[in-house]
């Protein structure tokens, strides 16, 4: 081999001493180099599973905190459609009640004023007969003044009377 690289006009002691050299710097580059950036790269490695592993138990947890607010809002969903209905169900008792004490009311009143008129209808009634029962002893008076006994006077005022008992039953 000495011979061939002496044909190529390459000394064989520079090759050798090269080749040594060349041994060396991968020795040295291994040893100071490629295991101190091995470790860095590992390190790098583990420091990015840890991060990524944060990251999922921190996405895991926004989501189980994302579920647990989303069914927060539907109990106060559910909770707010529960008062809004058991509010209408009290204002409906409560229209319900006034309702019951409005016709309660305005049959006391119509009672009252059916009453009252019945009252005013009989004051009526006996202040026209009263007016009658004038009338017509004035017009039986006028008319048997002339040819009036005593007998006839006293027939006359029975038959006014019987006539007016007469009205007032009917």
């Amino acid at each position: 081999m000495v011979e061939f690289l002496e044909s190529l006009g390459i000394a064989w002691q520079v090759a050798l001493a090269q080749a040594i050299a060349f041994v060396i710097l991968l020795v040295l580059l291994a040893r100071f180099l490629y295991r101190p950036l091995e470790n860095i790269m590992r390190q790098r490695e583990e420091q990015v599973a840890n991060d990524l592993a944060g990251a999922e138990a921190q996405h895991a947890k926004a989501e189980s905190l994302r579920r647990e607010y989303e069914a927060h809002l539907e109990q106060i969903a559910d909770e707010a459609r529960a008062r809004l209905e058991q509010a209408l169900k009290d204002a409906e008792t409560v229209r319900q009640q006034q309702m019951e004490t409005a016709q309660a009311d305005i049959q006391a009143l119509y009672a009252r004023h059916e009453a009252q008129l019945a009252l005013e209808r009989e004051q009526l009634r006996r202040e026209l007969r009263q007016e009658m029962s004038d009338i017509a002893v004035q017009a039986a008076h006028k008319a048997l003044r002339v040819r009036m006994t005593p007998e006839l006077q006293a027939a006359v005022i029975d038959q006014v009377i019987a006539e007016l008992d007469r009205t007032t039953l009917q």
